[in-house]
């Protein structure tokens, strides 16, 4: 809450709306508080406190609440209807990463519902949800990483993320400009490969399996060291003699003759349990 001496001085509407926040950010959510608050403060006017730096956190909070599952009262498809097109394009690029985050939320807060994300991937709101991947702030790759895989378990949004953005997100994948952004995002494509059958399908489409291949040839050891690890997700069939290899010259050339790292010895095992083997990988 702000100061006794500082609410002092808002105008009554400003404390008022002040007041309504703090309330509604401590109180339970349910339908009938989240009626009773956007009659007293609508969205466009909520969404406008965003510009008062000293509100920003509290009104992201609010509207985390609104957008909070099962407790739906029409906030979704008012937010479809009327702003929705243009304030998750603004707020993902909004200046201030709470608000990013937020945004992300309130995509994922969106995806259960079919109709929701039909009008998500008509807005091409994927492609943006794919592009905070390489968003400046770990938090925020993080939380779009997440969103992206949460997206991902309904195969209509698995469509839209690998075939409708299909051109936008090979190029992603082999950004190599920065290599710790472009590595967080072929660790989301490799998180993904075993959500369902068609996500492994549409991720074999990808260029990630390449890209982390040749991550094993880069001179950057921390590098090497991160593609073994997020190699570790992909099925052990897809974990063959193209890429078996590679490990080994990585641990030989990182560790020499001494004791291979876990993560390391777990990559290779994946491969050589799954009955598939070859002399190589049975020397370690």
């Amino acid at each position: 809450p702000l100061p006794p001496s500082l609410f002092a001085l808002l105008s009554p509407v400003m404390a008022d709306q002040q007041q309504l926040m703090e309330d509604f950010a401590a109180l339970p959510v349910t339908p009938a508080s989240k009626s009773a608050f956007l009659a007293g403060l609508p969205l466009p006017g909520l969404v406008a406190l965003l510009g008062d730096e000293s509100r920003v956190e509290l009104v992201c909070r609010c509207i985390r609440k609104l957008f909070s599952p099962g407790t739906d009262c029409g906030t979704e498809q008012a937010f479809l209807v009327s702003d929705g097109a243009w304030l998750i394009p603004a707020g993902l690029a909004h200046g201030n990463m709470n608000v990013r985050k937020t945004t992300i939320a309130i995509i994922v807060g969106l995806l259960p519902i079919e109709a929701h994300r039909a009008w998500l991937r008509s807005q091409g709101l994927f492609l943006q949800l794919l592009n905070a991947l390489l968003d400046s702030n770990m938090q925020v790759s993080h939380a779009a990483s997440g969103a992206v895989l949460e997206a991902l378990a309904f195969e209509d949004a698995a469509e839209a993320i690998f075939v409708d953005s299909k051109k936008e997100l090979a190029e992603l994948l082999v950004d190599a400009r920065d290599s710790t952004m472009q590595l967080r995002a072929v660790e989301t494509i490799a998180k993904a490969w075993q959500i369902s059958p068609r996500c492994t399908e549409l991720c074999r489409t990808t260029p990630a399996k390449a890209e982390l291949v040749r991550m094993l040839d880069s001179d950057d050891m921390l590098l090497q060291l991160n593609a073994v690890e997020v190699i570790g997700y992909l099925p052990h069939g897809d974990v063959g003699e193209d890429i078996l290899p590679r490990i080994l010259d990585t641990a030989e050339a990182c560790f020499g003759g001494g004791a291979l790292p876990t993560r390391l010895l777990d990559c290779v095992a994946k491969y050589v349990a799954s009955g598939a083997g070859t002399g190589e990988a049975a020397a370690i």
